[in-house]
């Protein structure tokens, strides 16, 4: 008998909006506090494939929102921990592209993360 890897994505084929309206409801009043069922069901998106294609629908508002899911969710659930594959990255690049990115955000994320990646990726990815 062999062990294969759990991958989480597999679990959620398509990111709705059901599911982005659900995400950004889940930090209140700055912070994020799940219950242990949760931070197992919510690691499915993390490091999901579909953020690539949905990022394009998703209002600026809600990419703030997802910003800060995400950035405290990788800081405070080891299940969440996504580095240079984190969804910030894609939200962040984005908000730069609709030149809605402030450097307020900026500064907001790295206060919040220990992940080196934040917000920008990796250096190689922007060469």
């Amino acid at each position: 008998m062999s062990v294969g890897e759990f991958d989480p994505a597999s679990l959620v084929e398509e990111i709705s909006d059901e599911n982005i309206d659900q995400l950004c409801s889940l930090v209140a009043d700055g912070e994020l506090k799940l219950e242990p069922e949760e931070i197992l069901r919510y690691a499915t998106f993390v490091k999901h494939e579909d953020w690539k294609r949905k990022v394009s629908e998703i209002g600026s508002k809600a990419l703030m929102e997802l910003i800060r899911l995400f950035t405290l969710g990788e800081e405070q659930y080891s299940e969440w921990i996504a580095e240079e594959k984190s969804p910030v990255i894609i939200f962040v690049r984005e908000l730069k592209a609709r030149d809605q990115f402030e450097d307020s955000i900026r500064q907001w994320i790295k206060n919040n993360t220990s992940n080196k990646f934040l917000p920008h990726g990796s250096l190689m990815d922007l060469l």
